[in-house]
């Protein structure tokens, strides 16, 4: 899918834009729990398995508004 349909579809889909920023939320969670040295090794694996869940939902999402 190109950069412009990605486009399209997050404005047309509140759900896939809802998802990215979930996503982006997540990423900085991931970075910040990184640098306290006090976080622990579960949260951080809890905090990237809800990120790659998150990815997988905006990747069915998009297979089903580009169909």
């Amino acid at each position: 899918m190109s950069l412009a349909s990605v486009s399209e579809v997050q404005t047309v889909n509140p759900r896939i834009q809802a998802l990215l920023e979930r996503h982006e939320t997540l990423s900085i969670e991931i970075e910040e729990a990184q640098k306290n040295l006090s976080t622990k090794d579960h949260y951080l694996k809890l905090l990237k398995k809800r990120k790659l869940i998150v990815k997988e939902k905006i990747a069915d999402e998009e297979r089903r508004a580009s169909q």
